[in-house]
């Protein structure tokens, strides 16, 4: 049984989704979206009044997935993730350039293999295989613009489709395998699902739903939206009641009952918001709109002349707060959809007014040491050994050679023009009229020590052909010969003795990324025999592609956000910064290039 609940933003939606939890004994499951996890577990704390939560799960629909999968056998082909899947559409451009029209320029750049990796999964969503885009082309003017893109897609679509197929399941295409797989499950035969978060869901997602309205027990799906069609801003809801229809028409095909009720607000609404904002929730899209004639002490705007004056009245605005009221600092957060321009520079600003806060936003790790290494070191085996590479490889932390001899080093071959395969025989150079110039034995003493691992990794990995082995050479070369996984610990603890709480975060998940990445560059190139110019190639393109996500070190912090990452929940002070036209609402881009 299926039953669909209305709320509109002034409902204490959580409210009413715990109270039906509380109430409701056997098993329990709350399918929320994967970044919206943590709040409701925070949630279920605070409605539930408990201090532990055993009888209810709280899940992604992807976890849910995985779940139903330890129950009924893994499938037999190997799961490609996300970088799996770019560094695979990487190779499969870079052999295949030839034959673009459209996007030869693009090719092989970071952006440009994240918008086709979104764009197939956005066809295996949608049920759209290469031989219907094959068929769509055929509708579309042959001398446009449109038509040379689309046929460029085709063709890299085409070749993933022909190197994935009865080999490799993607994580975008695995909904199929939790639907087939969902059949079986018994488990969720006598589970209570609620869903909540969501306002529409991609066909494959909707599909996995109907089979848990099949199978569970009953199915609780809360959605923005209102029943009354009346409502001044009823239009507003127009994506909301095509969702529901078509889950109307699956509960018939599958003869379940569909149930469509509205929470009132006369018993639901959140008490605590002002009235103002909830004249503004009922008004901002209703046409005619009716004004509002009170003075609203609550809403404060404010007008600046840049992003740095606009951050710093936010950190002014954020300090009286806190000294003038009983405000903390997880009662405040700030969302700004501007976040990469932004973000950085409303976290300066407030750490200058000494206030604690948060950045949550995906970072990209191209900066971190110790993939700088791993590029480093595919530099380094090239045939002509460059001083960038081996200067490059001390500099990455990871080295024998302490700071002070690492600069001695760099002084001296940066003086006498040290280049290429200089390196590998002994340094001769010497000025002896510089005083303070290092005797040429302690100089030929650090080169040795610098460059004996370099000549050992060059060898190794020139001795073997397949992508496979070069890859397990890469692997046991930072493990056992540098030891990294020792030294990524104690960089660890030393940045969190320097109070540097997100880059020993981003330090203690770095290294699983990376035995991760090789994992799926192993899968892809197998026993292909590969120049190391590709390998070094592809691991950039698997690099540039992650983003790694941070939590919180601690709650006592002010947030900075967006609208489309950030989960805040219920917050007695918000601040929207970057309220300008094209930002809020954020205006469509051209990053997409298929459109």
């Amino acid at each position: 049984m299926l039953n669909i609940y209305l709320v509109r933003e002034n409902i204490d939606k959580n409210k009413v989704i715990f109270e039906q939890i509380k109430e409701t004994s056997g098993d329990k499951v709350l399918i929320v979206p994967d970044q919206y996890t943590l709040e409701s577990e925070k949630n279920a704390f605070k409605y539930l009044g408990k201090s532990a939560v055993i009888d209810l799960e709280i899940l992604s629909p992807t976890r849910l997935g995985y779940k139903i999968l330890k129950e009924t056998g893994k499938p037999k082909e190997i799961l490609l993730d996300k970088y799996g899947r770019q560094m695979l559409i990487y190779n499969i451009i870079k052999q295949n350039v030839d034959k673009l029209t459209h996007f030869t320029k693009l090719a092989g750049k970071s952006g440009f293999i994240e918008l086709v990796d979104e764009q197939i999964g956005e066809f295996q969503q949608y049920y759209i295989d290469s031989a219907k885009l094959a068929e769509l082309i055929k509708t579309v003017d042959d001398k446009s613009v449109l038509y040379q893109k689309l046929t460029d897609l085709l063709t890299i679509y085409s070749e993933y489709e022909s190197q994935i197929a009865k080999k490799y399941i993607d994580t975008k295409d695995i909904n199929e395998i939790f639907i087939e797989r969902a059949e079986q499950s018994t488990s969720i035969a006598g589970t209570d699902f609620w869903i909540s978060e969501y306002d529409y869901m991609a066909p494959k997602n909707l599909e996995f739903i109907v089979r848990l309205i099949a199978r569970g027990k009953s199915v609780n799906l809360f959605l923005t939206g209102d029943i009354d069609s009346t409502a001044r801003d009823y239009e507003l809801f127009d994506i909301t009641r095509k969702f529901i229809y078509k889950l109307q028409k699956s509960c018939e095909t599958i003869g379940q009952n569909c149930v469509i009720s509205q929470i009132s607000d006369s018993i639901y609404a959140v008490t605590d918001k002002s009235h103002a904002l909830s004249i503004i929730e009922k008004e901002i899209f209703a046409y005619p709109p009716i004004s509002y004639s009170s003075y609203a002490s609550d809403i404060v705007l404010h007008r600046t002349k840049n992003i740095y004056t606009e951050a710093e009245t936010a950190a002014v605005f954020v300090r009286n707060l806190l000294s003038e009221s009983n405000y903390k600092l997880n009662d405040i957060a700030v969302i700004c959809n501007d976040i990469d321009n932004m973000g950085p520079v409303i976290k300066r600003t407030f750490e200058e007014y000494g206030i604690k806060c948060f950045l949550d936003k995906n970072r990209d790790v191209l900066h971190n040491s110790l993939i700088s290494l791993n590029l480093t070191l595919m530099q380094a085996a090239q045939p002509k050994l460059t001083t960038a590479a081996v200067i490059s490889f001390l500099k990455s932390g990871f080295s024998d050679l302490s700071r002070t001899d690492i600069e001695k080093l760099e002084n001296y071959v940066r003086k006498y023009k040290i280049k290429g395969n200089m390196w590998l025989k002994e340094f001769y150079k010497t000025d002896l009229n510089a005083k303070l110039e290092p005797e040429i034995a302690e100089i030929n003493a650090l080169r040795d020590m610098a460059i004996s691992p370099l000549i050992k990794f060059r060898v190794a990995i020139n001795s073997v052909k397949s992508a496979r082995q070069k890859i397990e050479i890469l692997y046991n070369f930072l493990k056992l010969d540098l030891g990294v996984p020792d030294k990524l610990k104690a960089n660890i603890r030393e940045y969190e003795n320097m109070g540097l709480t997100e880059i020993a975060l981003e330090n203690s998940q770095i290294w699983n990324i990376i035995i991760n990445l090789y994992e799926q560059l192993a899968l892809i190139l197998k026993d292909e025999e590969v120049e190391n110019e590709v390998i070094e190639e592809i691991l950039k393109s698997g690099f540039a592609s992650i983003k790694m996500g941070m939590i919180p070190s601690t709650s006592d912090q002010v947030l900075i956000g967006n609208i489309q990452r950030s989960r805040i929940g219920q917050i007695p002070v918000l601040l929207i910064l970057a309220a300008n036209d094209g930002i809020l609402p954020l205006s469509a881009t051209n990053e997409n290039s298929y459109k």
